[in-house]
């Protein structure tokens, strides 16, 4: 899944300085006891998460998405400041991963009255049912930066003539 491995470097910074990553991955069953022999036989932290990373990564994009959903998790994020800042910017969701979209759509900025539909690859906000929507700022997420970007007017309307 290119978020990993586009952040990997992070990842191996940010997870090896906890030592319990391991036991994490293991409890959710995302490798086998084979897997889990194999990584605990290596001694460098670092190594020890690289190969964790490359193995996560050899088993697909649903198994890294449940890696990615793990991150998520306080106990999990709580030694690394860093990583669940990040790990908070990233989109885990099932859509996510069927579009094959690298970015995260939020849409708004503007009242929805009745009636109105805003519909993109990863989001559809709709009014209905008497019911107004206020929408948040649209932003897009940058897997490559992990950052976070604003949505300037001309990518709103290529949005809204989805």
């Amino acid at each position: 899944m290119d978020i990993i491995t586009q952040n990997k470097v992070r990842l191996i910074r940010w997870l090896s300085a906890d030592s319990l990553v391991l036991q994490h991955v293991q409890s959710k069953q995302l490798v086998t006891r084979d897997e889990y022999g194999r990584l605990m036989d290596v001694s460098d932290r670092a190594d020890r998460v690289t190969k964790l990373l490359d193995t996560i990564l050899s088993k697909g994009d649903p198994l890294c998405l449940k890696f990615l959903d793990l991150l998520k998790e306080e106990d999990v994020n709580e030694s690394s400041p860093e990583l669940r800042e990040w790990i908070g910017t990233v989109n885990t969701s099932e859509q996510s991963l069927a579009t094959g979209r690298s970015e995260t759509d939020s849409i708004a900025g503007a009242q929805m009255n009745p009636g109105t539909q805003i519909q993109g690859d990863n989001v559809m906000i709709n009014a209905n049912n008497g019911a107004s929507c206020f929408a948040p700022i649209i932003q897009l997420h940058n897997h490559r930066s992990g950052t976070m970007m604003p949505l300037t007017p001309t990518a709103l309307q290529i949005i809204r003539s989805l």
